[in-house]
């Protein structure tokens, strides 16, 4: 883990001395790949309940609109072993093994187009859409809303952070947040 803090802090650093401009008119694509964590949990965070793939289990694409608006087609794959329930002693439940995949549309709005440029290496935004979500044999469409930030190394390569929580409309597939990370790569001037 903190190896992991150390990677994203020279991370930022390195994206504090490139010159880069968010995704707009001018770079209207976007495409990345990361990883994802599957918490079960009532609130994020508790890394106990964390499902995680330790391969690359995401993938988005994303094109530019106006004015601050982009979409985003997104896919993930996970596999679950953990619940966000525990005992009586406090340890979290282990459940059946079972496989995980979502195909997600949502809509972003770049934050910096309410608040002004905050910088050029660094775009905060948020995002509301639905999701297609399949666990096991059981699969729901969900409401997936959350927050992020891009941070560009280059004109056209980024970092992605991502958090997103997912609320189903039938109970067939529990609620849950999905933290994902990721390399970004912007292109299409």
């Amino acid at each position: 883990m903190k190896l992991l803090k150390l990677a994203v802090i020279a991370l930022f650093t390195l994206g504090i001395v490139s010159n880069a401009s968010a995704q707009d008119e001018n770079n209207p694509y976007a495409v990345g790949f990361g990883v994802n964590v599957i918490d079960l949990s009532n609130l994020p965070g508790n890394t106990d309940n964390f499902n995680f793939l330790g391969s690359l289990s995401r993938v988005s694409f994303e094109k530019y609109l106006e004015k601050g608006f982009t979409l985003q087609f997104a896919g993930t794959v996970n596999s679950l072993t953990k619940s966000g329930d525990f005992d009586a002693n406090g340890n979290v439940i282990e459940i059946e093994k079972a496989l995980y995949w979502s195909a997600d549309l949502s809509v972003k709005y770049d934050l910096n187009n309410l608040f002004g440029e905050t910088s050029q290496w660094f775009d905060p935004y948020v995002f509301l859409g639905g999701s297609y979500v399949n666990v096991g044999d059981l699969s729901e469409g969900m409401l997936n809303s959350g927050a992020g930030f891009n941070t560009w190394f280059t004109e056209n390569i980024g970092l992605n952070a991502q958090l997103s929580y997912r609320k189903g409309f039938s109970d067939e597939v529990a609620e849950h947040w999905q933290p994902s990370l990721g390399l970004v790569y912007r292109f299409g001037e």
